[in-house]
């Protein structure tokens, strides 16, 4: 099992690296570092550009086609795969 728990999954969302889920800045400070700048460095890795944190944030907007979404996500799929393989 991966601790990680999904925020919002949307135009908006992140993912933090807890256990638990984040209910307020105590909580989010419990985030995995190695497991945040991992997933951070495993996307840059392949051009997808997000803020550095102990949660990975994204924004997709209109300005997004629906293949540059699917990306991101197939992205991080692969991180989790990587992670439970």
């Amino acid at each position: 099992m991966i601790p990680a728990h999904t925020v919002q999954f949307g135009a908006k969302g992140c993912v933090t690296w807890t256990v638990d889920p984040v209910r307020n800045y105590r909580d989010y400070k419990t985030a995995d570092a190695d497991l945040a700048f991992a997933q951070w460095i495993h996307g840059i890795n392949r051009g997808i550009l997000l803020p550095p944190g102990l949660d990975e944030q994204w924004l997709i907007s209109v300005m997004h086609t629906e293949e540059e979404a699917l990306r991101y996500a197939n992205v991080f799929e692969e991180f989790v795969d990587e992670l439970t393989a």
